[in-house]
């Protein structure tokens, strides 16, 4: 193929890459490396000779087009893929360096090296240097110990800001987004430290459009990412709020961008006080309480309570207000709320009123907020060509928000209002919000998969309601009946060409964790019919065989669950993690002999060759599937997880490396699995309306003995959990009533 060939399919490789597979931007980007190289600079002995400057020129421009293309983020999980697109760059860098003369590394090209790089986890180094910042603002360096006089300030230095000091080093000019990547790697432009924070750093439209006119004189500190970055790069809302009153006091004009940073350290602020208010009633209740706070400042979103000492907390002349009273101040400032930033305000809205203000508040067209609010019943084409106009991200936003109000609460019958007046209809059908985010996707059937995981996740939660017509159905028969439309979303996905990855596989995993209870207890004959005379399903996800009575079918039900539901679950996760042989074809084993199989390539074809799984799971993905292979008592299945677990256990250990806390959600992983292969596990007690001997089984003792053997030999695991692990594990279930959260 000729070049230019070669380039347009990998930038086409590329973008579906980010779409769909991460893991293998490295493979393009070695392919990208071995196949443009400039044809007339390789002699007989593949070694390369020195390049005409015309051909140099033409290389370096792809090469550095390329490394931008490598930062762009991906779809889905942005940071989880941050490695493969740091993988990526090193390799093409490293082959510019081969060229005689070197490839030069041009603006672009060091502007994606910092992307990506901010959006990369701490190092050791930079996080020795944030746990020696000091509580006070700014975070200056604090000698906790003697030998941190040693410690410099060139200690301080994160990888993006060397990035930023060899692109000045280079002679280019500073432009503004320089200076916002610069305080987001953790130094202010007059050299005071900031916190160091992970972001995804992406230029503003307007601030394109600035740097476009005025490419050379620009004035940073009236740049709007300059002062979105300050926000974003502090500990508390106090902070947060004290740079955002200094952006007030220069009198610069309103930016969306300043406004959505300042918005995001609200909504986070609220979800700290909400969780710290939950975990100190959960201890007087004698409660356990699952508050996971970050690492380090910066790490996450989440924000920082002020500091005790009032030495410590930064002053400022007004207190922060409330999430309502600063969206009316920047409505009053002239901006409507639009693009990321009514994103994020919809999905995180507070109550559905709040929400519904936050949608006619904002510039969509009048035809889109009627529809996305179900006022009237327009034909389903129109809905389509009113919404296919919409981002997909802002869509599946408003999807989140409709789901997250979906409840039993909200449902109302409107099985008999055809022929009531339009405006009592229109107002039923607002109240509906499940059913209406159930008809918009069925309408519009987005190809974004978060679109789908949020009716995913409405439905695994315990006693929602899907049907409309009779609502006084048992709660467990509700929840037999959620797995069945679990299944349909499924079939739609499909029909679509949409396939799930490991985090809809997850929701996949605890929905049949519901299902799987719910079909116990209606085997115990506790409960009343699944279907009804005169129910209507809206959804048509429950099939209903009409000859046999509630009952029967109940019983059916149930017994396909508990049989055919781990069937059904394994299947998908072989074709998520379907590699390079890494699935025996008879089924019931999932042997990989990637290693054998990569023998018969050359070292420059192995480099090429995809990844050996398609996509690799997380910890805590992978322990909803232990749970409901475990609560279904497959016990051979384990031992054939185990096995698989154990032979990628390098893939595993990367991804669990990039995690928080991966090490100790894979150490779960581990426990779950001995919980359920001796039969700890007791899922239902007698308040629930079952014997304590109706509980877990113990496996056979071979199956045991080989997954103990599996977990003490791999190296990393810790050998085999303690019998103070499972204890703690299985009181904590206990204790909350509810399945071990994954």
């Amino acid at each position: 193929m000729s070049e230019p060939t070669i380039v347009v399919m990998v930038i086409r490789l590329l973008r579906h890459a980010r779409k769909h597979w991460p893991a293998a931007l490295g493979n393009i980007s070695s392919m990208f490396i071995t196949h443009v190289r400039g044809n007339e600079t390789i002699d007989t002995t593949d070694k390369f000779v020195k390049m005409p400057e015309r051909t140099s020129a033409r290389l370096s421009l792809l090469y550095n087009r390329i490394l931008t293309l490598l930062a762009l983020p991906s779809s889905q999980h942005p940071y989880r893929a941050i490695p493969y697109h740091q993988r990526a760059q090193f390799n093409v860098i490293s082959k510019m360096n081969d060229f005689e003369p070197p490839l030069a590394i041009n603006v672009e090209g060091y502007r994606a090296v910092v992307v990506v790089q901010l959006a990369h986890r701490k190092t050791l180094k930079e996080r020795e240097w944030a746990k020696m910042k000091a509580v006070s603002w700014p975070p200056w360096k604090e000698e906790k110990l003697g030998i941190d006089a040693d410690i410099g300030v060139d200690s301080g230095i994160s990888r993006a800001d060397e990035t930023l000091s060899r692109l000045k080093e280079g002679g280019y000019a500073s432009r503004p987004w320089q200076s916002a990547a610069k305080i987001l790697s953790g130094w202010d432009t007059d050299q005071s430290p900031t916190i160091q924070t992970r972001a995804i750093f992406q230029e503003s439209v307007k601030s394109r459009h600035v740097r476009c006119l005025e490419a050379k004189f620009i004035n940073s500190e009236a740049d709007s990412d300059v002062w979105a970055a300050r926000i974003r790069s502090t500990r508390t809302l106090n902070e947060s709020w004290a740079c955002f009153v200094a952006y007030k006091d220069r009198n610069l004009s309103a930016s969306i961008a300043v406004y959505y940073a300042m918005i995001e350290k609200l909504v986070f602020d609220t979800k700290r006080n909400r969780k710290e208010s939950q975990g100190h009633s959960s201890q007087l209740l004698g409660q356990s309480t699952n508050i996971s706070l970050p690492e380090w400042s910066g790490d996450s979103k989440e924000v920082s309570a002020d500091p005790k000492d009032p030495r410590d907390t930064i002053y400022v002349r007004t207190p922060p207000p409330s999430l309502d009273d600063f969206f009316q101040t920047m409505i009053a400032d002239g901006l409507v709320p639009s693009g990321r930033c009514l994103s994020f305000l919809i999905s995180h809205a507070g109550t559905k009123s709040v929400g519904v203000k936050y949608l006619t508040s904002s510039n969509l067209p009048p035809g889109t907020i009627s529809t996305l609010l179900g006022r009237g019943i327009p034909k389903s084409q129109d809905i389509h060509d009113l919404l296919k106009t919409l981002p997909e991200y802002m869509f599946a936003s408003y999807i989140r928000f409709l789901c997250r109000f979906g409840s039993s609460t909200l449902v109302q019958d409107t099985r008999n209002s055809r022929n009531r007046e339009s405006t009592k209809e229109r107002r039923d059908l607002e109240g509906n919000t499940l059913l209406l985010a159930f008809r918009l996707m069925y309408v519009l059937k987005p190809t974004y998969r978060p679109a789908w995981y949020s009716l995913l996740s409405a439905l695994i939660r315990p006693r929602v309601k899907i049907r409309e017509g009779t609502f006084g159905t048992n709660g467990h028969v509700e929840d037999m009946a959620t797995w069945y439309a679990t299944l349909r979303i499924i079939d739609q996905m499909k029909e679509i060409d949409l396939e799930l990855d490991f985090e809809g596989f997850q929701k996949i995993c605890i929905g049949f964790e519901k299902a799987f209870a719910a079909s116990q207890q209606i085997l115990a004959g506790l409960h009343q019919p699944l279907i009804t005379e005169g129910d209507t399903s809206t959804l048509g996800h429950v099939a209903v065989n009409k000859t046999l009575d509630g009952w029967e079918r109940n019983r059916l039900d149930a017994e396909e669950i508990i049989s055919n539901g781990t069937t059904k679950l394994t299947s998908i996760f072989k074709r998520l993690v379907a590699g390079y042989n890494s699935v025996d074809k008879s089924g019931n084993r999932w042997n990989a002999k990637a290693a054998a199989d990569l023998k018969r390539f050359s070292r420059t074809e192995q480099e090429i060759l995809l990844p050996k799984l398609l996509e690799v799971p997380s910890p805590a993905e992978l322990h909803a599937f232990i749970r409901a292979l475990g609560l279904s008592r497959d016990h051979d299945n384990l031992l054939a997880l185990a096995q698989w677990m154990a032979h990628f256990s390098p893939e595993l250990k990367a991804v669990a490396d990039e995690l928080r806390n991966g090490s100790t959600l894979m150490r779960r992983c581990l426990i779950a699995m001995r919980v359920f292969l001796e039969g700890h596990w007791q899922y239902f007690t007698s308040a629930d309306g079952l014997d304590d001997d109706q509980g877990m089984q113990r496996a056979p003792e071979i199956v045991i003995e080989k997954v103990f053997r599996i977990i003490k030999e791999v190296e990393g695991w810790g050998g085999l959990p303690t019998d103070e692990e499972v204890e703690t594990y299985c009181q904590r279930a206990r204790s909350d009533r509810k399945p071990y959260s994954p």
